[in-house]
């Protein structure tokens, strides 16, 4: 009898021991499965923390083409990379993540990149290191996507303003035989306008295009356009420019009977300041850095040729002007500095002006400008009738426009 008690003793001893030992394996292979799916999404979350280093550092210098990265990054034939993964100490659940990342671009201008970001987590339950790869395409954005931006509003002063778009690279919507200069006869309608107040004390408002307003903006005339109230401004400021190389102050010069007073016939120029007549020599692509302030009164810019002008002074004023090519032969920037830019005189304005913390004014007198190409600026007064000629060929960066900065594109992991 005492023989039979202990073998079922030993048998629910033993059954009680296989079901302790189930539990236990069931909440190990629980805590496993947790601690891997925790570190699974850690690692994800450290490969899109390393896609947003790369943007960053990308868009380290606004409105650049050619690329500036940090000492933590190392440059190498097809692009860069992360000298070091990055530890992520950041709470408890990305505790011991990493990543790391490589930017794939072409030679500059880089006009599009692709990232490539892996994150690390590590699952210490079963000593394993849990990994995933992003891949990340990207494009260097157009600045200009609409005729004009203003950041605060248009001010007519009782006159009208018009605004519609052409083509300079399509000979169907442009004066191709004049270099692509705006037709009449051969406008579109994607002439965009973009203000946070709106345009406002017009005496006739004609957009052909849509015209986006910010939440408080108004629209106090009849129009036969779109009409959106979700513009929000966003103008980043222009950095210094980096000038490598021999740079040279440009120097007066007799051409064709005429005196210039600056002639830019190399690839750079800086000055100080800068007052009188501007000559850009024939097939020459120039920069002009002026430190202080300009007063341009007759601006030429020659056959194949084109003029980046950058203003770091408070006051710019730009008189006549001749721009042989299309809109983007002439590119304005103005730095922080720069506050006040007037269009002095001149009927017809060929050329591109950015400049986010400036008030740009006209004193044609009750004339009428034609402004061809695109800007973008903190607020406008305008006192003379104002036609916005939107070129869409500044749209295909980065051969005809100037660039913004790397938007992403698409996103998928790998």
């Amino acid at each position: 009898m005492s023989g039979s008690v202990l073998v079922i003793t030993l048998f629910i001893a033993l059954l009680l021991g296989m079901v302790l030992t189930s539990y236990l394996l069931l909440i190990r292979a629980q805590n496993v499965s947790v601690a891997r799916s925790q570190a699974w999404h850690a690692a994800l979350t450290a490969a899109e923390a390393g896609v947003e280093e790369a943007l960053a550092q990308l868009n380290v210098t606004p409105l650049a083409t050619n690329l500036a990265f940090d000492a933590a990054w190392r440059s190498e034939a097809d692009g860069y990379v992360l000298d070091q993964p990055r530890n992520l100490n950041v709470g408890p659940n990305l505790a011991g993540s990493s990543y790391s990342v490589r930017i794939l671009s072409a030679t500059p201008p880089v006009v599009s990149a692709s990232i490539y970001a892996t994150g690390y987590a590590n699952v210490p339950a079963i000593s394993a290191t849990m990994t995933r790869t992003l891949e990340i395409t990207t494009t260097n954005a157009p600045l200009f996507s609409v005729g004009a931006v203003v950041r605060d509003g248009f001010n007519l002063n009782g006159y009208s303003f018009t605004a519609d778009s052409y083509d300079s690279d399509s000979w169907l919507y442009s004066n191709k035989s004049a270099g692509g200069k705006y037709d009449p006869n051969k406008r579109k309608q994607n002439g965009g306008v973009a203000s946070t107040l709106g345009i406002l004390n017009a005496s006739h408002v004609e957009i052909m295009g849509p015209l986006f307003l910010g939440a408080g903006g108004t629209n106090d005339f009849a129009s036969d356009f779109p009409v959106f109230n979700d513009f929000n401004a966003d103008l980043p400021e222009v950095t210094t420019p980096v000038l490598p190389g021999n740079v040279s102050a440009p120097e007066g010069r007799w051409y064709n009977a005429i005196y210039y007073d600056y002639w830019l016939d190399k690839d750079q120029h800086q000055i100080v300041s800068l007052d009188g007549s501007v000559r850009v020599k024939d097939n020459v692509q120039t920069v002009l850095y002026v430190t202080g302030s300009v007063n341009i009164t007759n601006l030429w810019v020659g056959e194949h040729a084109s003029l980046k002008l950058y203003v770091g002074g408070g006051n710019a004023i730009i008189g006549r002007m001749f721009v042989a090519e299309s809109a983007s032969a002439f590119q304005y920037y103005g730095l922080p500095g720069n506050t006040n830019i007037v269009l002095a005189g001149t009927t017809n304005f060929i050329g591109t002006i950015y400049a986010s913390n400036a008030r740009l004014t006209t004193t044609g007198g009750g004339s009428t400008l034609d402004f061809q190409g695109a800007l973008a600026v903190k607020s406008a007064e305008l006192f003379q009738h104002f036609r916005l000629h939107y070129d869409e060929n500044l749209h295909r960066s980065p051969v005809h426009g100037p660039l913004r900065g790397f938007i992403v594109t698409g996103w998928r992991e790998l």
